[in-house]
Order: C-alpha cells, then structure tokens, then sequence
C-alpha cells in the first residue's frame, strides 16, 4: 500500500496537508512546524506503543532515506536513522490522543492540535482551522483499519510525503 501527504499549507505553527490513498482523498492532516519530517519516502510499520497501549502506524525512514539524513544538519537526524525503541521510552501516568510523546517518535496518530508536539507525529481528522482538526479518532480508525488490512496481507506499506 502507497499512502501519500500532500502538504498544503504552511504558517509559523503547522504545516496542513492530506493523505490519500490510490488517489482516494482519506483525510486531513496536521504537523508542527518545527518537528515535521522531512519529504521524502518512509516506511510505516505497526508497532507496539506502550504509551498508546496498543499498536501504532510508526514512521520510519527507508534506507536511501536513513543514509540522506546521516549527513544532513539536522535535530532529528540520530534518531531517525533507528528503529524506534519503546521499551526505552519513559512510561507517561496519563497519555490521551493530544498527549506529546516523551521520544521523537514520529507515528501517525489522532490528535485535535500541533501544540507542543515535539515528536514529530502526523495528526490526522477533518482540518477545521490551520493545525487544528475535527473527528480525529473517526479519521484514525478508518486509516488505521486500512494500514492493519494491508500489513495483515504482507503488502509493504510506504508513506511519500510531497
């Protein structure tokens, strides 16, 4: 499955976009400015989150893509170049859809806002205002249904983001 992020718009705080599949508009998107990943080709795999409690459609880079970003200047490069490692991640007390993750750990998730997001997630929902969205978890579920379906079938799953 090839999932594509068109980024639309851009202001100080977030940067908006959409996610489609094989042409098929599916949602809205959302990410802050300051943590975005950079465009270019990422694999998603389903992983296990202990803060979520449950699997989550994490972000991580191709190899072409890791070996780029290994001599960029950049503050997400070292942690990119890796698997995501939760098990080392401190544990929260309390995590909701709108709770910022304590590891640069970009996944695709639900979420209303950008604020303080720092771990480079992409929000997804309905864009209501710029960095804002609707009906989060709606949007979410039906991804996520979409992502589990094609890993379940072993088809790889990419994310291009333009």
């Amino acid at each position: 499955m090839h999932i594509t992020l068109t980024r639309k718009d851009k202001t100080p705080y977030a940067i908006d976009g959409q996610i489609t599949i094989d042409g098929e508009h599916i949602c809205d998107t959302a990410e802050c400015i300051t943590a975005a990943l950079p465009v270019g080709t990422y694999r998603v795999a389903l992983i296990r989150c202990h803060q979520h409690g449950r699997k989550m459609p994490v972000i991580i880079p191709m190899s072409e893509a890791a070996s780029a970003l290994r001599g960029a200047d950049t503050h997400i490069t070292p942690l990119l170049v890796a698997r995501p490692k939760c098990a080392s991640c401190k544990k929260l007390k309390c995590v909701s859809n709108n709770t910022p993750m304590p590891r640069y750990c970009p996944m695709i998730k639900p979420g209303n806002g950008v604020c303080n997001r720092q771990d480079g997630s992409i929000i997804v929902g309905e864009r209501f205002v710029s960095g804002c969205l609707l009906h989060p978890v709606t949007h979410f579920n039906r991804l996520y249904e979409r992502i589990r379906k094609s890993a379940s079938r072993g088809h790889d799953i990419t994310l291009t983001i333009v």
